[in-house]
């Protein structure tokens, strides 16, 4: 949507590593002792910060 709309926009960095899971739903609750890449960034609109996202993924078992 925001690339659509070609409205001035851009991500800012907040935050990346490696963490464990913890507080997942009951199907996903298997993977709460492991490992995974996470960051946390902003979008900001029109010079506004809009939302802050957070978003994990899965490590290999050779990686955790």
């Amino acid at each position: 949507m925001l690339l659509s709309s070609k409205i001035e926009q851009y991500r800012e960095l907040l935050w990346y590593g490696k963490e464990r899971q913890s507080d997942l739903p009951g199907e996903m609750r298997s993977l709460e002792s492991e490992y995974c890449l996470t960051r946390t960034y902003r979008i900001i609109v029109k010079g506004r910060p809009t939302m802050m996202i957070t978003e994990w993924f899965e490590l290999e078992s050779e990686q955790r």
